[in-house]
């Protein structure tokens, strides 16, 4: 049964139901985590009053897992880069991230985590 979220330092996450979905031609399967409903509202919470923030603060030719960015705005910005005369400064990277989330470190994501209150970040 659903629990309302009453005193968010003794907030709790529920584990994940765990689903298995198949690879597109392999017999390997990839687990996909899906979190409560409740948890879900609390990342949602998180994630509106974080956001702006992090946007502000980001840089504006970046475009990896941005929200409205595109590749279209990405190639719109490169093309602008190039066309300008002073493009020797800059550089365009292309990087294939596969996998490179499974070694990023939580606790500096934390450290520079912008809430005052980390307990459901960590959760």
């Amino acid at each position: 049964m659903s629990e309302v979220v009453k005193d968010i330092d003794n907030y709790k996450a529920r584990p994940l139901l765990r689903v298995l979905i198949p690879k597109e031609n392999s017999d390997e399967k990839r687990p996909l985590g899906i979190p409560t409903i409740i948890d879900r509202a609390i990342q949602a919470i998180y994630t509106l009053a974080i956001d702006p923030v992090v946007e502000c603060q980001s840089d504006e030719r970046s475009h990896g897992f941005r929200r409205f960015r595109s590749c279209d705005t990405a190639i719109s910005n490169i093309r602008h880069v190039l066309q300008n005369k002073s493009s020797d400064e800059y550089y365009i990277l292309d990087a294939d991230i596969a996998k490179c989330f499974d070694s990023i470190s939580h606790a500096a994501i934390l450290r520079l985590a912008i809430v005052p209150n980390k307990h459901p970040i960590k959760e």
